[in-house]
């Protein structure tokens, strides 16, 4: 979805990321939350958890929390840092002009939101989420 936007977009939303640090075990976000920010992944590891069941693992790199956003609906998903992790979180309302506001962008988002919501699987019994770490 970022990957598309154009290099003075890309700056713009960089302008805008403000650092969340959190200890190993630390819930970024749970499920039904409201969503008011897309976080980027400095270092560390997440996991998401939906309806009870891990439904990825992520790092370094990648970004997560869109759905919410993009959908203007709860966060479908609770999100908990596997290790310390290093966030740059952006605001809802920095985050979707820009990338809403370039259609090539908003194309790979919608579909991007699809794949990530056929990740859940309703046939699958609930697990108990993770364990916080000591």
């Amino acid at each position: 979805m970022l990957r598309t936007l154009p290099l003075p977009s890309v700056e713009q939303l960089a302008r805008g990321l403000e650092p969340v640090n959190l200890a190993a075990g630390e819930v970024v976000f749970r499920q039904g939350d409201v969503g008011d920010r897309y976080y980027v992944i400095e270092s560390g590891d997440v996991e998401v958890v939906g309806d009870g069941r891990v439904v990825a693992t992520i790092g370094p790199g990648e970004g997560f929390g869109e759905i919410a956003l993009l959908r203007r609906t709860p966060r479908t998903a609770t999100v908990v840092a596997l290790s310390d992790v290093r966030l740059r979180a952006l605001l809802s309302n920095r985050f979707l002009p820009v990338v809403l506001g370039f259609t090539p962008s908003a194309r790979e988002a919608a579909l991007g939101v699809e794949e990530m919501l056929g990740r859940f699987d309703p046939g699958q019994p609930p697990i108990d989420p993770p364990a916080p770490h000591a």
